[in-house]
């Protein structure tokens, strides 16, 4: 468990690191980005991940609980690098009108 969990909090100082050495480089919105998004949503599986980790520690019981929830975690994840990649469309800039700024 400690392996896993010292692996997984490394990811999760890395996405953190990634996010704060980018914030600097990237104008300031008022809203979200995509990058943000997608950075978010990167994080959030991450403490899921964390979380199933320990659950799965404690579930020892169940042969193949731990298989099963990284299968489903991992295909989720997959989902969503796939439609961030392949199907999500950002706006044009021609979308926008003059009042939005």
């Amino acid at each position: 468990l400690a392996d896993r969990l010292g692996i997984l909090v490394t990811g999760l100082l890395t996405f953190v690191a990634f996010k704060q050495s980018i914030a600097d480089k990237l104008p300031t919105v008022p809203y979200q980005t995509f990058t943000d998004q997608y950075i978010q949503t990167a994080t959030k599986i991450m403490i899921l991940l964390c979380i199933l980790s320990a659950v799965s520690y404690k579930v020892a019981a169940v042969e193949q609980f731990d298989t099963i929830i990284m299968g489903v975690v991992i295909v989720g994840a997959t989902v969503h690098h796939f439609w961030a990649t392949r199907c999500h469309t950002r706006a044009r800039w021609g979308q926008f009108d003059e009042g939005d700024e």
